[in-house]
């Protein structure tokens, strides 16, 4: 069948080595600064209980910064954690 989801993310990806090596430093440079929040609606697709699931997920980018869209979609096949 098909089943609705909503959900809420968050994580930080950086391009850079933080400048700070001091604890709160590094702390506020890698998960404070750098720190993106979604939150979306999604369908899952189970074909059969021996298959794993389809996932089609679409994300709101929550706090967007200039030039970011509106969102993203997703597709995962297998489960999820």
């Amino acid at each position: 069948g098909i089943f609705a989801a909503v959900f809420i993310d968050a994580g930080s990806i950086v391009a850079h080595q933080p400048t700070h090596y001091d604890g709160a430093g590094f702390f506020k440079e890698m998960f404070v600064n750098e720190m993106r929040y979604t939150a979306g609606l999604g369908l899952r697709w189970m074909i059969s209980d021996s298959i794993p699931p389809i996932v089609i997920d679409y994300g709101f980018i929550l706090n967007r910064r200039h030039g970011d869209p509106l969102g993203a979609f997703s597709l995962n096949i297998g489960y999820t954690f």
